[in-house]
C-alpha cells in the first residue's frame, strides 16, 4: 500500500511533531507498506535524514502572516486553507498516487483543505484515497459537567474554524475522512464540534526503555520538552526553589526543548541554576536516544500543564513517562489525570494552576515515591501492550477500513489509477 506521511508542523527537533515523524512511518514500513513523508519546507536537515521526509508544506501548522489581534486568526486559516490545498494537488501529482493519506496534528485548515481538495480533483467520496487525520492538538473547547450532563462551550476561535470547515467541506466528504483521538475525552470533544464521529487509537509515541525507579542517594525530578505558557514554564522558577528548599536531596533537570521560546522564564531558570547546584538547566532538543537517556534520568515527571488547556488535549509526554515507570505530576480533572487513574495511579496532582500548588504536588510524589515507584513500573509494563507506533499504525489502517491490505495488495489498483487518472478527477 502506498501512503502519504502529511505533516505541517513537522518543523524542528521538538516536540511531539518530529517524534512521531521519526516512528510512525517507521512502523508502516515494518507492515510492508511504501510510505512518502512530506513536512514543512523548513524542515531542518538533520530531522530530514532522520524521518527520510522531505520539506514540502508552505504553511505551519501553528503559525501565519497576520498578528492582527481581532481578525488575524481568521486571515492566517483562509490562507493556510488555499496554500494546503495547492500543496496537496501538487503532492499527489509529483509522489501519488496513494491508498492512504495520514495526516499529522492537522488542525482546522489543514482538515478544510484536505476535504477541498479531494472535492475538487475527485468525483466522489469513494473515488478518493482512504484519508486519517489525527487530532493531537485540542478542540478549543469548554467541558461542563459530567456523563449525561456534559455539555460544551466555544473556549477558542479553534473551535469556531472546525466546526466551519466541516461545514465549508460538507458531510460526504467530511465523512470520507477518518479522525483519531488519542483518549476518549478529546474524541467525545471532537466529535461535537466537528459533527462527526471520532476514533480513540493507541498513543504513537515511541517507547522508552523501562526500568523500576528507586530513591537511592536522591530523587531527580525533571520538567522536560518544548516548554509554552499552557505548560507552565512561567511558574518553574518559583516553584522549584520550593521543592528544593524543602527537600535537600532532590534535584531538578529542567529542559526548554526551544531555544527561542519563553527566554524571559528561561532566564529566570538560568539565574537560580547559577546559583542552585541541584538545579540542570538544559536549554536544547533531545530526539530519538537522546530524548529517551534524558527521560530515564528522572525518577519523577512533573507536567505543570494548564488544567483547562488539557481538559480535552493530550500530552505524549505523560504517555512516554508512564511507559518509562516514571511517576508523574499531573493537573487534575484533565486527560492526564485520566491517564493517571486509568494506570492505577502512579503520580500525584495539583488542582490549583500556581506555583505553590505545583509544589505541593511534586512534594506529595516525593513523599509517596516508593509507593508511586511500584506503580509507575506496573504501569509501564501495561503501556507496552497497548500503545507504542506499531499498535498506533496498526489501529490506523483498521479505522479506515484498510486492514487487509498489505504492501503489495493494492498494487493494481495502484497502476489503474495511474494509467486512467483522469477518470478520478471531477470536472468542474
Amino acid at each position: 500500500m502506498r501512503i502519504l506521511y502529511a505533516d505541517t508542523g513537522l518543523r524542528s527537533l521538538e516536540g511531539h511533531h518530529a517524534s512521531s515523524g521519526v516512528a510512525l512511518p517507521t512502523a508502516f514500513r515494518r507492515l510492508g507498506h511504501d510510505v512518502t513523508v512530506l513536512g514543512h519546507i523548513d524542515l531542518l536537515a538533520a530531522l530530514e535524514q532522520m524521518a527520510g521526509a522531505k520539506p514540502f508544506f508552505r504553511v505551519f501548522t501553528y503559525g501565519g502572516a497576520s498578528d492582527d489581534p481581532i481578525a488575524g486568526w481568521l486571515t492566517n486559516f483562509t490562507a493556510a486553507v488555499d496554500a494546503t490545498m495547492a500543496d496537496l494537488r501538487r503532492a499527489w501529482t509529483e509522489f501519488g498516487p496513494f491508498d492512504l493519506i495520514y495526516f499529522n496534528s492537522a488542525k482546522p485548515a489543514q482538515i478544510a483543505a484536505l476535504g477541498l481538495w479531494m472535492k475538487r480533483d475527485f468525483a466522489s467520496p469513494g473515488a478518493a484515497p482512504a484519508v486519517a487525520v489525527e487530532l493531537g492538538t485540542e478542540a478549543g473547547l469548554s467541558r461542563n459537567g459530567t456523563g449525561a450532563e456534559t455539555t460544551f462551550t466555544v473556549r477558542e476561535p479553534t473551535a469556531v474554524l472546525y466546526r466551519h470547515a466541516t461545514e465549508r467541506v460538507g458531510g460526504p466528504w467530511i465523512a470520507r475522512i477518518t479522525f483519531l483521538a488519542m483518549t476518549a475525552a478529546a474524541a467525545e470533544e471532537y466529535s461535537f464540534i466537528l459533527a462527526a464521529p471520532v476514533k480513540v487509537v493507541p498513543l504513537p509515541q515511541p517507547l522508552p526503555p523501562l526500568r523500576r525507579r528507586r530513591a537511592g542517594r536522591g530523587l531527580v525530578v525533571g520538567l522536560l520538552g518544548h516548554q509554552r505558557p499552557d505548560k507552565g514554564w512561567q511558574f518553574a522558577a518559583d516553584f522549584v526553589p520550593l521543592v528544593l528548599g524543602r527537600y535537600p536531596d532532590v534535584q531538578v533537570i529542567a529542559q526548554q526543548s526551544d531555544p527561542e521560546g519563553m527566554v524571559e522564564a528561561t532566564e529566570r531558570l538560568r539565574l537560580l541554576a547559577m546559583r542552585e547546584t541541584r538545579l540542570e538547566l538544559l536549554v536544547q532538543p533531545a530526539v530519538g536516544d537522546g530524548w529517551f537517556a534524558l527521560l530515564d534520568r528522572c525518577d519523577i515527571v512533573a507536567l505543570p500543564y494548564d488544567p483547562a488547556r488539557y481538559e480535552g488535549a493530550y500530552s505524549a509526554i505523560v504517555g512516554e513517562a508512564l511507559a518509562a515507570g516514571a511517576p508523574v505530576v499531573v493537573p487534575a480533572a484533565t486527560t492526564m489525570s485520566a491517564s493517571v487513574e486509568a494506570a492505577g495511579g502512579p503520580g500525584t496532582m495539583f488542582r490549583e494552576w500556581n506555583a505553590p500548588a505545583i509544589a505541593q504536588a511534586i512534594g506529595d510524589a516525593v513523599d509517596r515515591f516508593e509507593s508511586l515507584a511500584d506503580r509507575a513500573h506496573r504501569a509501564g509494563l501495561a503501556w507496552r501492550d497497548q500503545h507504542g507506533p506499531d499498535r498506533f499504525v496498526a489501529a490506523t489502517i483498521d479505522a479506515v477500513g484498510l486492514g487487509g491490505a498489505t504492501g503489495t495488495a493494492r498494487r493494481t489498483t495502484v497502476r489503474l489509477k495511474r494509467g486512467l487518472g483522469h477518470f478520478f478527477k471531477r470536472r468542474d
